[in-house]
């Protein structure tokens, strides 16, 4: 049953900007031929109803002269009292507030498989370095701050294995990062939540590397991770994450005899993780 008063979200503009589409339906109260007002911070508009699905309607403004003074992703005011046109601006007013507090926390977990496309060490030469890749696990705390942006803080762990051509050994890296970051997230697809996001990570964390019992550590910076992802909402706040992304790792580590081994990686990654 639809409120008298109440904040709905416009899911859709026409290009002419006559008409547009709401989440509500006839599960929730709206018939076909309802006439409603719709309500900005400073304007408003009446509008009737002319296709209604269970969860969806479609309006058109009942005025041929005026445009819809709304935009896609927008919270207006929506009223069944067509008369009451001058009270609606203060509680749009004081919905819009209660709109931008209400954000949304998730867990995010991520694996992922990386392998470096480019490489420098000191004190290693390029024909030595054959290959490295990694395995990587990380969990953050997320926040959806609006329609568009969330951002997280967490912690990784990476396994890297360094592939020597010559002579022929395995030097295994570890590393432990305090992370940060921020997604921009991209329109719905459809009506679902499925849709696709980009964002940047940054991480400041330790790093050891074992040279064939020769052990280096000091201070990594990821600088930074550059993600493209596509976010599949599989079940009610449950979602898997696939992504793929660049980074940049610099690690700068001393032997115990104060000797200086510092690496530069530019890595692929690819990424599979869940949302909660």
């Amino acid at each position: 049953m639809i409120l008298a008063d109440q904040l709905v979200l416009i899911k859709s503009v026409s290009n002419t900007a006559k008409s547009f589409v709401i989440p509500l339906g006839t599960k929730h109260g709206v018939s076909l031929g309802q006439e409603s007002l719709f309500t900005t911070d400073s304007l408003s508009v009446a509008a009737t109803t002319k296709e209604v699905t269970r969860h969806h309607s479609y309006w058109e403004i009942n005025d041929n002269l005026a445009r819809v003074p709304f935009h896609k992703g927008q919270y207006v005011n929506f009223s069944n009292d067509i008369e009451a046109l001058y009270d609606e601006i203060p509680l749009i007013k004081a919905g819009a507030k209660m709109v931008e507090y209400k954000s949304q926390q998730f867990w995010i977990f991520r694996a992922s498989y990386s392998f470096a496309l480019t490489q420098t060490s000191s004190f290693v030469s390029g024909g030595q370095e054959s290959s490295r890749n990694a395995a990587q696990i990380q969990a953050l705390y997320t926040r959806r701050v609006s329609q568009k942006v969330s951002w997280g803080a967490g912690l990784r762990y990476d396994w890297e294995n360094n592939q020597l051509a010559t002579p022929p050994s395995d030097i295994p890296t570890e590393r432990f990062y305090l992370l940060g970051q921020g997604l921009y997230h991209f329109d719905n697809m459809g009506e679902s939540k499925n849709h696709f996001y980009s964002g940047l990570t940054f991480g400041l964390g330790r790093s050891t590397t074992n040279s064939n019992g020769l052990v280096s550590s000091g201070f990594s910076l990821l600088l930074p991770e550059i993600i493209m992802g596509f976010n599949w909402e599989a079940f009610h706040k449950f979602a898997f994450l696939l992504e793929m992304a660049f980074e940049n790792i610099v690690s700068l580590e001393s032997y115990s005899d104060g000797l200086q081994q510092n690496t530069d990686l530019l890595n692929f990654k690819l990424t599979l993780g869940f949302k909660f």
